[in-house]
């Protein structure tokens, strides 16, 4: 009996997701679609949607809060990469939660063993705590595939929320 107590929100949760999860296709000459999965982080207390792991080998997407004011967050970010500078703001896009601020550049990260890596980031703020969504790509994978990884992108900046 008890083990059908943990196997039933088992169930319901794997069910909850596959109906929770959607597919889009990708932009028109490309073949395929991308899965976006919701995803919650209780520690950062966000929630949202993600790609499902594999989606790109050449890409990858995060999704951060932090404790911080803005400023603080983008010195952080700018003594990891090669910038002195975050380059003037590229737009706006209205989410779910947030109006983001956005970036696009290209720049070396400390952390990663490749060259020149392509940013497509959004900066929100709420509080004291600082949104971030960046979209990390090799230059030629993301000129060859600007639509999908925008789309992937917008995606993920609509559903980003805080957990309530």
């Amino acid at each position: 009996m008890h083990r059908n107590k943990v196997l039933l929100p088992s169930l319901l949760l794997a069910g909850l997701l596959a109906i929770a999860s959607c597919s889009f296709s990708l932009p028109e000459g490309t073949d395929g679609s991308i899965a976006l999965i919701p995803f919650w982080d209780e520690e950062q207390g966000i929630q949202g949607v993600q790609p499902m792991e594999d989606w790109s080998e050449e890409a990858t997407i995060r999704q951060i809060a932090v404790p911080f004011s803005s400023e603080e967050a983008m010195a952080l970010l700018l003594k990891e990469t090669d910038l002195s500078a975050l380059p003037e703001a590229a737009g706006r896009f209205k989410g779910k939660a947030f109006t983001w601020t956005l970036y696009e550049f290209e720049s070396h990260l400390e952390e990663l063993p490749v060259g020149i890596v392509h940013f497509d980031m959004a900066v929100a703020e709420s509080e004291a705590t600082t949104y971030v969504v960046a979209l990390l790509a090799l230059p030629d994978a993301y000129d060859a595939n600007r639509a999908m990884y925008n789309t992937v992108y917008t995606h993920a900046l609509y559903a980003l929320e805080p957990m309530e």
